[in-house]
């Protein structure tokens, strides 16, 4: 199919898809859960046919009703093959006080880029709150937090072609 776009004349093809799922509310809480980035599998094996890439981010694409009124603290974070989706349920104090120990959990892992805060603008408050510093945020911060770090990994990963 691609091939027959490309003879048409366009000034660049996109590959747009989106894998996230359109909720994370039944996965586990208190663990990091991975999730197949198979939006991103999929411009891998067309990447060598010349399209861009283009994606939802950690966003399902379908555009979602609002967000509950305080949701658990949760992320997603994005490396080279998975989201991983971390939930972690509210502990004693309520609040959002749990997201430090999501934080303090996600800079221990394995998927924690090399580059720590340097990362980028999201990494740099996510290693704040793994540090138990004020300010765990809410679920629009975690949001924004999660789609500073993706798209500075995305930008990472299309400055290097993928293997065939």
């Amino acid at each position: 199919m691609l091939a027959s776009l490309g003879n048409q004349g366009w000034a660049s093809i996109v590959v747009a898809s989106g894998a996230m799922p359109s909720a994370i509310t039944s996965l586990p809480r208190n663990e990091a859960t991975p999730i197949t980035r198979w939006d991103w599998e999929l411009w891998k094996r067309l990447a060598d046919r010349g399209p861009d890439f283009g994606d939802y981010a950690i966003a399902h694409p379908e555009m979602q009703g609002p967000v509950p009124r305080g949701p658990i603290p949760s992320l997603r974070y994005t490396t080279s093959d998975n989201w991983w989706i971390y939930r972690w349920a509210r502990n004693e104090t309520g609040g959002n006080d749990s997201f430090y120990d999501l934080c303090k959990a996600l800079v221990a892992s394995d998927h924690w880029p090399a580059e720590g805060a340097d990362f980028s603008w999201g990494d740099s408050e996510l290693a704040r709150c793994a540090r138990r510093q004020p300010g765990p945020g809410n679920a629009t911060q975690w949001r924004a937090w999660g789609t500073s770090h993706h798209l500075a990994h995305v930008m990472n990963e299309l400055a290097s072609p993928p293997a065939p």
